[in-house]
């Protein structure tokens, strides 16, 4: 039964967007990836296996990833495509999610409905195509940023070409475990490539340009460590990463999220002197599921990783004993603060038809 009416909710949302035009923000699959490694990663693993109502967020997260891919078809059909999501160069590494995104509903198909094998793994095949491409744009794009003075205004969305790329480690282990581990390797090892390319043109902004915490610094920023802790998955999951450099990444992700989150709590204090609370944090950008992903992905990671953990697992027990409160607790806020802007956004849209949003959606 829940299935149906997913279904046929599903259905509703796809005619809504097609007729009423709706363009998603590049990033808005960060939704779909948020929700997926919550699923799959924090409360597959704190609650056990088969956890209740694992199925129904499953298909859930897979909803949505429907709905969002049928709005950036429609940008194609509509050849809104280059506007929304290629003209802005910065904003082009926001195509990460799209592979992320899928990866992740993959595997939630895979693992969950074991019947959907060779579907999952024909969706495989095709999202490792697409990766492809992506990353060509990349490459091409980061020569564009050096050339350009775009390089002034980067920030962690850039390091999607590190989590789209483990991402695929991940599918391949979990949907085509027969892959040579050869494969994975390279992939973990171009992944390392594009995070350590990344974080030299991040630090270079932050550190040559003059900028303000409370303006400058953005959410996709935590992508710093929620890289790190996807690519310690990717390395476990294939089995292509001992033990000691996983611990060691590990470490690295622990360190590199306690200099980020004193930046943000820095920021948070600034931002309601400046602002005030309502806005200065309660407020909605569809940038902020990039955190939720990363605080995630460090749970799961650590989560994952505890049974090898000696010296070091007091601090495993921490992340893992406060982490699924705190990110139960960003997923409830965050949930209020999406559908509390979505409302607002069909109230301004009878007041302004022509409104374009530049959180969520992108309509003309």
């Amino acid at each position: 039964m829940f299935q149906i009416m997913l279904g046929l909710f599903t259905l509703m949302l796809i005619y809504l967007i097609l007729i009423n035009r709706v363009h998603i923000a590049t990033n808005t699959m960060a939704i779909v990836m948020a929700f997926g490694i919550f699923t799959r990663g924090v409360l597959a693993n704190f609650f056990g296996p088969n956890f209740l109502f694992e199925q129904e967020i499953g298909l859930i997260v897979v909803s949505l990833w429907i709905c969002f891919a049928f709005s950036i078809f429609k940008s194609l059909l509509d050849k809104k495509f280059k506007e929304v999501h290629f003209s802005n160069p910065i904003n082009r590494f926001g195509i990460g999610t799209w592979v992320a995104g899928t990866s992740i509903s993959i595997i939630l198909l895979s693992n969950t409905f074991t019947h959907w094998t060779i579907i999952a793994k024909a969706f495989s095949y095709l999202n490792f195509i697409f990766w492809l491409v992506y990353v060509l744009i990349c490459i091409r794009t980061f020569f564009e940023i050096v050339k350009t003075k775009h390089s002034k205004t980067v920030h962690g969305v850039i390091l999607l070409t590190t989590v789209s790329t483990q991402s695929i480690v991940l599918l391949n282990s979990s949907v085509n475990s027969e892959s040579p581990q050869v494969i994975n390797l390279i992939l973990i090892l171009i992944g390392l490539c594009f995070y350590f390319i990344s974080t030299i043109f991040i630090v270079q902004r932050y550190f040559t340009q003059k900028w303000q915490v409370e303006h400058d610094w953005t959410n996709t920023n935590c992508i710093l460590h929620g890289a790190l802790s996807i690519t310690g998955l990717a390395g476990l999951f294939s089995h292509t990463i001992s033990l000691s450099v996983l611990t060691f990444i590990w470490i690295c992700a622990i360190l590199v999220f306690l200099l980020i989150e004193v930046i943000e709590i820095y920021r948070l204090i600034k931002r309601i002197k400046l602002f005030g609370f309502k806005n200065g944090i309660w407020i909605y950008h569809v940038s902020q599921w990039s955190r939720i992903f990363t605080f995630c992905m460090l749970f799961t990671f650590s989560k994952l990783l505890e049974t090898h953990l000696k010296g070091l697992l007091w601090l495993d027990k921490i992340i893992i004993n406060s982490g699924i409160w705190v990110i139960l607790s960003l997923i409830i806020v965050q949930c209020y603060l999406w559908m509390n802007h979505l409302y607002h956004e069909q109230i301004n849209k009878k007041h302004l038809p022509k409104l374009h949003s530049k959180n969520i959606f992108y309509h003309y």
